[in-house]
C-alpha cells in the first residue's frame, strides 16, 4: 500500500520535505491490510495567514477559504483501489515562495499534533468502506496510533529516525526502474501515450523542466484531466483561457511571459497525454513557447548552474512535440 501527504492553500500544492517522510514512518512494518485499497492520497488544506503577495491571486484566495470551510471531502475509487481525503489541517503552515526555505524537522509536539490531524482524516474512510470490501481499516489505524505512540519525543531521536527512514528510501529507489519511481497510473492517460511519450523524462512530476514538473504545469494537467472527462473532443484553448482567468488573469494576452510559456507547453503535452495527439493550434503556440523559453535561458546568467540543464531539457521537449500526431 501506498500513502501520499499533500499539502495545499489557494497557491501552493504538493508534498512538503519537512513531512514527507511521515508516510514511510507510518507504513514501516505494517503487515498487508487487504487489497481493497492499494493507495491512500491524504490532502491537507493548510491555514492561510494574511492576504496574498499578488492582489490578482484575491480571488484564488477567496475561493480557497470557501472550499476549506467544507471539508472533509472522502473519494474512494473502488476500482482503482484508490482512497482521497482531503481535510483541514492546522499544524502545518506552508513557506511561500518568498520565504527563505526550511527543511529543518518540525518540533516533537507540532509533530504529534500533525499526527492526530492525520489520524483523525484517516478514520473518515469509515463511512466510504462496505463490509464487502477486502481491507481492515480498524488494524490499519490501529497500526498508525503505535507509530504515533512511538514517535522520539526529542530532536536526537528524531533526527535519527528520519535518517534511518530516508536511506531505507533510498536504498529502495535505487532499485526501482526510472518508470517505476513515476508512479504512473496509465489507466487515467491515452492507451498510447506511453508509447507515444517514451522518456520518462516527459512523465517526470518533480523535474521543473519537463512539462507537467513545475508548478504550472502540474496544475494545468490535473485541471485538463478533469474537464477531459466532461468534454473529451473540447476546445483546448477555450480551456487555457478559462484556466488563466481562474489564475487571476482576465485575458490571454494578460498572462505573465513565464505562465504563459510554461501553461501552454504543459497544454500540449496534456493533449498528447489524454487524446494521443496535438491540436495544431496549440502545439504551434507551445513551439513559440519553447523559442521564447530557449532564448530566455541562452541570455540568462552564465553562473546559473542549470542553465545547460535547461537547454537539453527543451530540446527533448521541442523535438518530441515536432513528431508527435497532430490533427488540425
Amino acid at each position: 500500500m501506498e500513502l501520499y501527504l499533500n499539502f495545499r492553500t489557494y497557491n501552493i500544492f504538493g508534498g512538503d520535505p519537512r513531512y514527507g517522510w511521515i508516510s514511510l514512518f507510518l507504513l514501516s512494518g505494517a503487515p498487508d491490510f487487504g487489497p481493497a485499497i492499494r493507495e491512500i492520497e491524504l490532502i491537507f488544506c493548510c491555514p492561510v495567514f494574511g492576504p496574498p503577495e499578488n492582489p490578482s491571486l484575491q480571488k484564488l484566495l477567496a475561493d480557497y477559504i470557501e472550499h476549506r470551510a467544507k471539508l472533509p471531502l472522502v473519494t474512494f475509487q473502488r476500482s482503482r483501489e484508490k482512497m482521497t481525503i482531503q481535510a483541514a489541517c492546522d499544524s502545518v503552515r506552508l513557506q511561500h515562495g518568498s520565504e527563505r526555505p526550511d527543511r529543518s524537522l518540525p518540533e516533537p509536539q507540532v509533530l504529534i499534533s500533525f499526527l492526530d490531524e492525520v489520524l483523525a482524516a484517516l478514520k473518515l474512510m469509515r463511512a466510504k468502506l462496505k463490509k464487502s470490501d477486502s481491507f481492515d481499516l480498524e488494524a490499519f489505524i490501529a497500526h498508525v496510533e503505535n507509530s504515533k505512540n512511538r514517535l522520539p519525543r526529542e530532536a536526537a531521536g528524531l533526527n535519527q529516525l528520519v535518517k534511518s527512514l530516508r536511506a531505507e528510501e533510498e536504498a529502495e529507489r535505487k532499485a526501482r526502474s526510472e518508470w517505476d519511481l513515476l508512479a504512473i497510473e496509465w489507466r487515467d492517460f491515452h492507451p498510447g501515450s506511453r508509447a507515444l511519450l517514451d522518456d520518462p523524462f516527459l512523465w517526470d512530476c518533480a523535474d521543473e523542466f519537463a512539462p507537467h514538473g513545475n508548478d504550472i504545469g502540474a496544475d494545468l494537467l490535473s485541471a485538463f484531466q478533469e474537464w477531459h472527462e466532461d468534454y473529451p473532443e473540447g476546445d483546448s484553448l477555450d480551456f487555457f483561457c478559462k484556466v488563466v482567468k481562474g489564475w487571476g488573469y482576465p485575458k490571454l494576452e494578460e498572462v505573465d511571459a513565464q505562465t504563459r510559456n510554461q501553461g501552454l507547453v504543459a497544454l500540449a503535452f496534456a493533449e498528447l497525454k489524454l487524446r494521443g495527439h496535438c491540436s495544431t493550434p496549440v502545439r504551434n503556440m507551445a513551439l513559440e513557447s519553447i523559442s521564447l523559453q530557449r532564448h530566455e535561458a541562452e541570455n540568462s546568467d552564465p553562473s546559473w548552474k542549470f542553465r545547460q540543464e535547461c537547454l537539453d531539457a527543451l530540446d527533448k521537449v521541442e523535438a518530441r512535440l515536432c513528431s508527435a500526431p497532430v490533427v488540425s
